[in-house]
């Protein structure tokens, strides 16, 4: 699921003005963003804005009516919604630029794939030729694992494949070929690189910036 920062925020609008009507919240529309302003400690204007779905939502506005309501993210932007949902949409966010997508995986998928559920998925863009010469962009979605610390990572898997960061802070998913405790040798066709990388696994965050392992792909979202 792919939708523009401009429908999404109508869609979390509607759902906002809602939640509103249902908790008791006046109906009249200055009353409203009185009263939401209190409630989730913002301005009237923001509070306007966030009723109006004029102006995009920020990831920080979907995260503070979550927390002042008790809602999911997605409560507020599941186009399918019909009851109280789902652990099964996340907010990915692009690592090269590009516009914030919500993801709406299989029921149960992301409980699975996840090895940290608290950090934030992240997505990087490639593109294909498909039918008729037209482009055909994919996301590959990986969990960040950039801020956390070197002891809290999983052991690295030959064979698997995982995002290594290089010094320029780009991503690039990579097969790990050969491990060792302290190491891992990396390789893909898809990177540019010829040979193959060695990367420190228990790199210090407060080493100086070099080649890391910055996370693990968890899905793929097509056609986009």
């Amino acid at each position: 699921m792919n939708r523009s920062a401009a429908a999404l925020s109508h869609l979390a609008a509607t759902r906002l003005q809602k939640l509103l009507t249902d908790s008791g919240h006046p109906i009249d529309a200055l009353g409203r963003e009185s009263s939401l302003a209190k409630v989730a400690s913002v301005s009237r204007r923001s509070a306007s804005n966030l009723l109006s779905g004029l102006v995009p939502w920020t990831l920080e506005d979907i995260g503070l009516l979550c927390a002042t309501f008790g809602k999911s993210a997605g409560y507020f932007l599941d186009a399918e919604l019909d009851q109280e949902i789902p652990a099964d949409i996340a907010v990915v966010t692009s690592v090269d630029g590009g516009e914030n997508t919500v993801w709406r995986a299989p029921s149960g998928f992301l409980d699975r794939q996840r090895d940290f559920p608290d950090q934030p998925l992240r997505y990087i863009s490639t593109s294909s030729v498909g039918y008729f010469a037209s482009e055909v962009r994919t996301m590959l979605v990986y969990e960040d694992w950039t801020s956390l610390a070197a002891h809290t990572l999983k052991p690295v898997a030959k064979d698997n494949y995982y995002i290594i960061e290089d010094i320029n802070g780009i991503a690039h998913p990579m097969r790990c070929v050969e491990t060792t405790e302290q190491v891992g040798v990396f390789a893909s066709k898809y990177t540019g690189f010829s040979d193959r990388l060695i990367v420190p696994i228990r790199q210090n965050n407060n080493e100086p910036p070099g080649l890391h392992l910055a996370g693990k792909p968890i899905g793929t979202i097509h056609g986009c």
